[in-house]
């Protein structure tokens, strides 16, 4: 029986949490939308596997917590559990960072509007974070993750073909419905130095939807309904191609996008049922 070092167990653990390249990708781009970003740039090599950027226009990460940004279990989120019921951003464990430093490359550019320039640091597998120069990055963070599972050879192997398309396609569906849950958030995707998708800042959820969807929003029939006894709001927007969707619905609960099966289906049942004869707002009772 062999007891496992802290950086073995380090990258078991974190791979149950980061899984793929669409998992950092996620986390980062959660982050950025955490710091407030309207302009998120992502950049991807090799379907990730190689490299992941995210850029962002976000508040930046201040001085003094930067040495903590990556360990475990480090938020600025919460202070006691009790805080957990007020919160409205997305992340709270302060997992992310350092699971994504357990099995790849991690280097941070940062800068807040209290600093007169921007500095790097490359964070290593144990979270610490170590300063290696400046940057004329404006203010807002660059997180740059390389060599994906480079020390994980069955997981780094798991990905490569059909599957990292598979990833790749999983990534651009969940970034659509953030964008959706953030109309004014402008996000743009880059593989291989082309331009994938992009998505552009808008006022609305309808504008939104148009920059998503090109030409469907304007089949879309917006509803809301206000659920007084539960303090709840609900809001959709449904097109009349019900009968051979061609993308997969988004369902968006406090900004959080969300695949739980069971409401897709019922959803889905009511919408058939009262599609075409003008019953669609039963979905919504």
């Amino acid at each position: 029986m062999n007891i496992l070092d802290g950086n073995t167990v380090r990258k078991v653990c974190s791979g149950q949490v980061i899984t793929s390249p669409y998992s950092v990708v996620k986390e980062l781009v959660e982050n950025s939308i955490d710091a407030g970003a309207t302009l998120i740039d992502i950049r991807l090599e090799e379907y990730g596997l190689k490299l992941i950027e995210v850029r962002d226009n976000g508040i930046g990460i201040p001085t003094q917590e930067r040495d903590a940004v990556a360990k475990p279990h480090c938020t600025s989120k919460l202070k006691r559990f009790a805080d957990i019921s007020g919160l409205m951003t997305y992340g709270y464990r302060g997992e992310a960072l350092s699971a994504i430093s357990a099995v790849a490359d991690v280097q941070m550019t940062t800068r807040t509007n209290e600093n007169r320039t921007a500095l790097t640091y490359k964070i290593d597998k144990d979270g610490h974070t170590t300063e290696v120069g400046g940057s004329a990055y404006g203010v807002g963070t660059i997180f740059i993750v390389s060599g994906l599972f480079k020390d994980i050879p069955v997981r780094r192997q798991y990905y490569q073909g059909r599957r990292m398309k598979e990833d790749f396609t999983k990534m651009q569906w969940y970034l659509k419905g953030l964008c959706l849950a953030n109309p004014g958030t402008r996000v743009t995707l880059r593989h291989n130095k082309a331009l994938t998708w992009q998505h552009c800042r808008s006022p609305t959820l309808k504008a939104s939807l148009s920059s998503v969807f090109p030409g469907v929003s304007g089949q879309m029939v917006h509803f809301t309904r206000c659920l007084k006894a539960h303090n709840v709001t609900v809001e959709a927007m449904l097109t009349d191609d019900v009968k051979s969707p061609r993308e997969q619905p988004f369902y968006i609960v406090n900004r959080r996008v969300v695949l739980f099966k069971p409401l897709a289906k019922v959803i889905k049942q009511l919408y058939l049922s009262g599609y075409p004869s003008g019953k669609e707002t039963r979905v919504l009772e």
